[in-house]
């Protein structure tokens, strides 16, 4: 008999079986795989032992040794299998279906079946205080045509070597920005880019947002809003400062390192 065959039996006749065997049979669907796993039989199986409790509850004054501990049992069963089927469902079920952590304003970023999307129009983009001329990446990009630039502080510690080569037509200015750890020598990709013409088509037009990234958080640092969007190997971080724009690509690197590094803007 297949868990179709047991979910009609527990809806119609949920008595024939004892609970312990139900508990018995929700147990040997948890031991499957999670992509095998019959969700819909395990919820129903919780039901019905949820609702055995809540029966037990109310004769447990009268025979409250023998139900008590049982009782309990099933509670703690039942507040894991809840875990389990988020855990299951965020396994079996990809970004598309819309399995995201999405710590953003909604005037701000839009989650769709299968992308994210920016607008920036109403959002924060002038930066109170830039990052120190006198740093040698940010001098070299003052001499390149950027009046004022705003980079995370952790890129510009020791602890990253930087190659820059800068392009300019006449829309833009653009620096290329490769950051490699001196450490695990993995490299953070940074594109700048000025509008000479003014931003505000850019502000005014969705970018979107590749639909491999599960989690996405919006922050306010140092005046603008900073977006980050990740999974556990790739993140980018995204903001605006008057006429430049930000695109900081942070290949294997998951989505708190890159919030930590976004937290250094300022």
């Amino acid at each position: 008999m297949d868990s179709k065959d047991l979910i009609q039996i527990l809806k119609s006749e949920p008595l024939k079986f004892t609970y312990d065997e139900i508990e018995q049979m929700m147990d040997e669907e948890l031991e499957k795989d999670p992509a095998e796993m019959d969700t819909d039989f395990i919820d129903l199986c919780a039901n019905v032992l949820n609702q055995a409790i809540e029966a037990n509850k109310e004769n447990e004054s009268n025979n409250k040794s023998n139900n008590k501990k049982h009782i309990k049992i099933r509670i703690l069963k039942i507040a894991a299998i809840a875990a389990i089927l988020v855990i299951t469902i965020g396994i079996a079920v990809p970004v598309a279906a819309k399995y995201v952590d999405n710590d953003t304003s909604d005037k701000i970023v839009q989650f769709y079946e299968d992308h994210f999307s920016i607008n920036l129009k109403d959002g924060e983009t002038d930066a109170d205080k830039h990052s120190d001329k006198n740093i040698d990446l940010i001098s070299k990009l003052n001499k390149s045509g950027f009046d004022h630039i705003i980079l995370p502080n952790a890129l510009l510690a020791d602890d990253y070597t930087y190659d820059v080569d800068v392009m300019e037509d006449e829309n833009f200015i653009t620096a290329l920005v490769d950051f490699q750890n001196t450490v695990d020598k993995s490299v953070i990709s940074v594109t700048i880019t000025k509008h000479k013409n003014g931003i505000e088509t850019v502000l005014n037009n969705d970018k979107q947002v590749t639909s491999e990234y599960d989690s996405a958080k919006q922050l306010n640092i140092n005046g603008i809003d900073v977006l980050i969007f990740g999974n556990k190997t790739n993140s980018s971080i995204l903001y605006v400062d008057n006429d430049t724009e930000y695109d900081i690509a942070l290949n294997n690197y998951n989505f708190d390192s890159a919030i930590e590094i976004a937290e250094s803007i300022e």
